[in-house]
C-alpha cells in the first residue's frame, strides 16, 4: 500500500483521509474497483467531509457506469467544498448519462447542472470558456436553440487570448467534446 507508513504513525483524521484517498487512487490507476471504493469509504469514515475522498469515489463510479452512485458523492463532495468547476463538469457528464438514458427525460438534472454553472460564473471567470462549453452542451441536448445562439455568442465573443490560455493549460476535463466542435457548433448558430 502507498500510504501504509502515513497511516500508522498518524492519527489526524485528515491526514489518514488523505492517505487513503492516495491508495485509492493508486488502485483506481490499476483499474481495481474494489480496492479503490474500500480505500475512499475508509476515507470518508476517518473524515466524512473529506472532499477529495467524496469526489474521487463519486468519479470511481462514473468510471464504472454506476450513474446514481456517482451523482449522489459528486453532489456530497461538491457540499464539502471540492474544486467546484472539476465537480459540476462531473456532475454534467452524470447528468447528461442519466437523461440520456430516461425516454421520458425533463432534463431536470441537466437544468440543475446549468444552473450550478451560472451561479458559479457569476463569481468566477477564470474558467469561462470551459463553463460557456459545458452550457452549450447542455443547452444542445434540451434543443434550446435560442440558449445555443446566445452562448454561442458569448463564446466567440470572448477574448482569444483567454480561450488560448485556458486551452493551453490543459483543463478541459469535458472531453468529450473537442474544442474545434465547439467553435462548429458556435458559428453553426450564427447562420
Amino acid at each position: 500500500k502507498v500510504n501504509e507508513r502515513v497511516l500508522s504513525l498518524t492519527q489526524d483524521k485528515t491526514q489518514r483521509a488523505r492517505a487513503y484517498t492516495i491508495n485509492g487512487l493508486a488502485q483506481m490507476d490499476k483499474t481495481d474497483w474494489v480496492g479503490a471504493n474500500k480505500n475512499f469509504d475508509s476515507a470518508i469514515q476517518e473524515d466524512p467531509t473529506y472532499a477529495e475522498a467524496l469526489f474521487q469515489k463519486g468519479i470511481a463510479f462514473l468510471n464504472r457506469k454506476l450513474y446514481l452512485e456517482s451523482e449522489k458523492f459528486l453532489l456530497r463532495a461538491l457540499d464539502a467544498g471540492s474544486d467546484r468547476v472539476l465537480t459540476i463538469l462531473s456532475l454534467f457528464e452524470v447528468a447528461k448519462q442519466i437523461e440520456e438514458k430516461t425516454p421520458d427525460s425533463k432534463f431536470e438534472r441537466i437544468s440543475r447542472i446549468d444552473k450550478m454553472i451560472q451561479d458559479y460564473l457569476i463569481e468566477h471567470t477564470e474558467f469561462k470558456a470551459e463553463m460557456l462549453i459545458a452550457r452549450i452542451a447542455i443547452a444542445r441536448l434540451a434543443k434550446n436553440n435560442s440558449t445555443i445562439e446566445s452562448l454561442s455568442h458569448e463564446f466567440i465573443d470572448m477574448n482569444p487570448l483567454t480561450i488560448q490560455k485556458e486551452k493551453s493549460r490543459g483543463f478541459s476535463q469535458y472531453q468529450r467534446i473537442s474544442w474545434s466542435n465547439v467553435y462548429s457548433w458556435c458559428l453553426s448558430s450564427y447562420t
